[in-house]
């Protein structure tokens, strides 16, 4: 029986420093383009394609809030990236995670177009977009509690091709 799926990973950890946002997302940029050419079956996500460019917006907005509101100050973060290939469509899921020791959860509200600096209600705030862009660009996100011990897990999934699987 020949399995219908095929699941390709990785994981790597980032330290608390500045520079593992462009790591992290360097490192996801090789993954996927290592995932061609792909074995027998469905296309892996071509390196070039606009999808990617998706995905690493993504990636840099999860590791940056990873940084500033998750990780305490002597921990960093963990990336896992796993891609799914359904034999029976074509389709392929990519999906990252950015897990950290914080205890606080990022709101799921991506109907809030605008942000307010702190204490200043109606003037333009500098942060807090992240996650309507990554609310915007994937197909679906989300953050998932650590069931044993603090932290959690922030996620984002991206269909390839781009509405596969049900609509963007």
């Amino acid at each position: 029986m020949t399995p219908c799926f095929a699941i390709t990973s990785s994981e790597r950890a980032f330290p608390r420093h500045p520079y593992s946002v462009r790591a992290a997302r360097d490192h996801v940029a090789a993954v996927v383009s290592r995932l061609a050419p792909p074995p027998p079956g469905p296309p892996a996500p071509p390196a070039g394609d606009d999808r990617l460019d998706d995905v690493l917006v993504c990636v840099s907005e999860l590791a940056t809030n990873a940084l500033v509101h998750g990780a305490p100050p002597d921990c960093g973060f963990l990336l896992r990236i796993t891609l799914v290939r359904t034999s029976a469509t074509g389709a392929a899921t990519l999906r990252v995670e950015v897990h950290d020791d914080g205890k606080d959860l990022p709101e799921q509200a991506p109907d809030r177009l605008s942000v307010s600096a702190p204490g200043r209600e109606g003037v333009p705030g500098t942060g807090g977009r992240g996650l309507l862009l990554v609310s915007a660009l994937a197909d679906a996100w989300g953050v998932s509690r650590f069931r044993t011990g603090p932290g959690k897990a922030v996620w984002a999934e991206f269909r390839f091709p781009r509405g596969a699987g049900g609509e963007h």
